[in-house]
């Protein structure tokens, strides 16, 4: 399975590839295959969905097909990345990753806020360098919602030309909208690995170092987009 792309999707949806120096925690490397079809949800049987579940259908069919345009110019590329962003609760994230209430207690404000927002901004911009591959010929199904509450798990299934595989999804939901904090693979919860990097390198390194590699970090991937960007629209015909 390509599991750089895999993580793609992870990273989608709030999804979690944070990188340090340089290192990442998804796999492998591998490129697409080229030629082949255009993402679409799968005609497969799956449970009949009522209420509250139709309501987190919806809302994760809107944000797979969202994530296809993130790297599309202009306003509809913008607008695709701000709709992503938003359905993912970045606060909790980044309490979840940095380990829990009591380690996000211990910091200040100040810390909180900066640590959250850089958080979102290495994730979101993983993700969109790898967006395109991921659904070049993915196809998808959502099997199962759970609801309890206020929380929920929604299981998708995955259908690439090599393999087969389902990511669960968790949500909370404050208000009337639902947002994404964690997801899985394989029941490992991809937060769990984050907060085991931030953890090991907290031993070594203070909270100002941590910081200040991921402002690095995301400063690299800026720069990266926006070349990204410039070639593409450089190659697009006048």
């Amino acid at each position: 399975m390509k599991k750089s792309l895999l993580l793609t999707v992870v990273v989608l949806l709030g999804l979690f590839a944070l990188v340090f120096s340089g290192t990442s925690v998804y796999a492998d490397e591998s490129s697409a295959e080229e030629g082949r079809e255009p993402a679409k949800a799968e005609a497969a049987k799956t449970e009949a969905f009522t209420g509250e579940q139709l309501t987190l259908k919806k809302f994760m069919e809107e944000l797979f097909e969202d994530s296809k345009k993130v790297n599309e110019s202009g306003a509809a590329g913008k607008k695709a990345r701000n709709t992503i962003e938003s359905a993912v609760d970045w606060t909790e994230v980044a309490k979840i990753c940095l380990g829990g209430a009591k380690a996000w207690s211990a910091q200040n404000s100040k810390n909180r806020t900066e640590f959250s927002t850089l958080l979102k901004d290495i994730i979101a911009l993983t993700a969109y360098s790898r967006m395109g591959d991921f659904w070049n010929g993915t196809s998808y199904t959502i099997k199962k919602i759970d609801v309890k509450g206020n929380g929920a798990t929604v299981t998708t299934s995955f259908k690439a030309s090599d393999d087969d595989y389902a990511l669960e999804y968790y949500l909370s939901k404050s208000g009337r909208k639902w947002k994404i904090n964690d997801l899985s693979f394989d029941d490992i919860k991809y937060s769990d690995n984050i907060r085991e990097q931030i953890q090991s390198f907290l031993k070594e390194k203070n909270f100002a170092v941590l910081l200040g590699k991921l402002r690095k970090r995301r400063a690299d991937l800026e720069a990266d987009d926006k070349g990204k960007k410039k070639a593409s629209s450089t190659q697009r015909p006048s």
